[in-house]
């Protein structure tokens, strides 16, 4: 999943999704937040639910509208847990707090609590001296599990090792996502001939253009 978030509201912090499904299908999504701090205060009627009712309402009718795939009201399942993976994995040497309640646009207590949720399973660690945050062990684990028996991966396999073998250079896989070039996988021969350094697998390099975040609340087809 790649994200990138949108001009800001006056409630909340909106994403641009590309989201790949089980099937390598990419679903374009827009991510909306309830994110800034007091709104149930100053504007306690523009809820999650109430959003939600309309747009169900307006589906059957000729009025233009989005689209609702999914909704979160109370942030269970995603929002700040689901944003703080995607931000770790951009900072291989650790993160401090500040930075990432600034990333994500949440309040420090909440992302606080959100990265002890992830620590408490693995996916997050604090570092000893200095406190910084990075991506957890488990999460790394997991991700190395999954490719490795990912069909696509096994599939091109015997190429990349063929290509390698064959020209003595660096073989990489990658796929075309929107206007995105995504490395995969690669192989480097044993004699190497021109030495290329890339990130695969648990951090697949894109080339160039964006990078993106997660997020929850509300989604909607683009």
């Amino acid at each position: 999943m790649w994200a990138r978030r949108l001009r800001l509201g006056g409630w909340h912090v909106s994403h641009a999704l590309d989201v790949i499904d089980a099937d390598g299908r990419t679903h374009p999504l827009v991510l909306r937040r309830w994110a800034r701090p007091g709104w149930e205060v100053d504007d306690p009627d523009y809820t999650v639910e109430r959003e939600t009712r309309v747009l169900e309402l307006l589906r059957s009718t000729q009025v233009p509208a989005p689209a609702m795939v999914a909704a979160d009201p109370e942030s269970a399942r995603c929002d700040v847990p689901a944003m703080l993976l995607t931000r770790l994995a951009g900072h291989p040497r650790g993160v401090t707090l500040d930075q990432l309640a600034q990333e994500v646009g949440a309040p420090k207590p909440s992302v606080h609590r959100a990265l002890a949720t992830l620590a408490r399973a693995g996916l997050a660690e604090q570092e000893r001296r200095g406190g910084r945050y990075r991506i957890g062990l488990e999460f790394v684990r997991l991700a190395f599990a999954f490719y490795e028996g990912w069909d696509e991966q096994a599939a091109v396999q015997p190429s990349l090792d063929a290509l390698a073998a064959r020209f003595g250079e660096t073989a990489h896989y990658a796929r075309l996502e929107g206007p995105e070039v995504v490395y995969i996988a690669k192989v480097t021969p044993a004699i190497e001939g021109v030495r290329m350094t890339s990130r695969t697998s648990t951090g697949s390099s894109a080339l160039p253009l964006r990078r993106r975040q997660t997020s929850c609340a509300t989604a909607f087809s683009a």
